[in-house]
């Protein structure tokens, strides 16, 4: 029903027919859509280093819901005087992103949400206490930056680290 609609968000009240529709049909690596609560406020920051993020502020927290296909990720350490706190699952999945900085605010990376990147080169900051399941999953170049070993560094501060979160 939704193919092809890159910046698509679906709105409705927590626990919702739509809620469920959403999570069953559109929550995939290829095919995942966002569904937002009506108690969300939602936004689109323009990264200066191109392309955007769709992002969501709950209680004073940003969560990025949604990115464009970019090379490069600079995620900014807050979004409208808020801290960037969540990735959310699936956010950048399959896509061509070759570099990632996360910000050190940023203590939960969602399920599937660097799924399938040709990521390089990222930063995990000491305060990330949860990696979900499948989260940098068939990202075959991780860690492969300039002859480097495959070596990704992983803070003292994870506590929970998701099924397959690193598989290749």
């Amino acid at each position: 029903v939704f193919e092809g609609c890159s910046k698509l968000i679906v709105y409705g009240k927590r626990g919702s027919a739509i809620e469920r529709y959403m999570a069953n049909n559109y929550h995939n690596d290829y095919n995942y859509l966002p569904f937002v609560a009506d108690d969300a406020v939602t936004g689109t920051y323009d990264s200066p280093y191109g392309g955007w993020f769709i992002y969501t502020i709950v209680n004073e927290e940003v969560t990025i819901i949604k990115a464009s296909k970019s090379i490069v990720a600079v995620i900014p350490d807050e979004i409208e005087g808020y801290p960037v706190t969540s990735i959310g699952d699936y956010a950048f999945a399959n896509s061509p992103l070759d570099e990632l900085t996360i910000p050190k605010n940023v203590t939960y990376i969602g399920e599937s949400a660097f799924y399938g990147c040709a990521i390089r080169w990222m930063n995990l900051p000491e305060g990330l206490t949860s990696i979900g399941d499948y989260a940098f999953a068939d990202c075959f170049s991780l860690g492969l930056e300039d002859g480097a070993d495959g070596t990704v560094y992983i803070p003292d501060s994870v506590t929970s680290i998701g099924k397959y979160a690193f598989r290749y």
